[in-house]
Formats: C-alpha cells, sequence, structure tokens
C-alpha cells in the first residue's frame, strides 16, 4: 500500500479506526493497516488497541465471538478469594 491508498482509505474511514471509531488526531501513532493473512487482502485501518485485539484472538471469528459471549453473560463466575488457613486446615482430614 503506497501513502496515496493509504491516504484515500483513511478518508473513507473518515480518519477513524474501522473498528471503535477512534480518530487519527487522538492517537499517538498511525494507524496499522490490517489484512487478511490468508489471502493478504487489506480490510482496513485499525488503531493500535483494536489491531491488537483482533491479532492475539487470531483473527478468528470464532474466538471473537467466543469473546463476545464472554463478555456478555451474567453468569460469568467471579473469582473468590480462599481463606488458605482454612484450606490448610483440613488437608491432612479425610
Amino acid at each position: 500500500m503506497n501513502l496515496d491508498e493509504y491516504s484515500k482509505l483513511l478518508k473513507d474511514q473518515k480518519g477513524r479506526c474501522a473498528i471503535c471509531n477512534a480518530k487519527k488526531s487522538t492517537l499517538n501513532q498511525r494507524f496499522h493497516i490490517d489484512h487478511d493473512h490468508t489471502t493478504r487482502k487489506i480490510r482496513g485501518l485499525l488503531c493500535y488497541s483494536c489491531n491488537a485485539g483482533i491479532g492475539l484472538l487470531g483473527d478468528s471469528i470464532k474466538r471473537l465471538q467466543a469473546a463476545i459471549s464472554y463478555l456478555r453473560s451474567s453468569e460469568t463466575p467471579t473469582l473468590k478469594v480462599i481463606n488458605i488457613r482454612l484450606l490448610a486446615s483440613h488437608k491432612g482430614r479425610k
């Protein structure tokens, strides 16, 4: 992608990240050029956080949907602090 193509895509996206809609002016760095790692086709321009997020999920729609379900779930368990002394006192009991 050359500078003219980057500028056109940035203009088409109204100077914003294609996922979170963050303005380029609010970022301290240029947008990342996101592409399909199999086809090499450019998908759009992303801020660092959105680019890293989908990258860490392996660009997998299935994993992203699972993450969305996890975040939406009201049944997501919360971690409870366990009293270690209580566990130690029961260690030798059967």
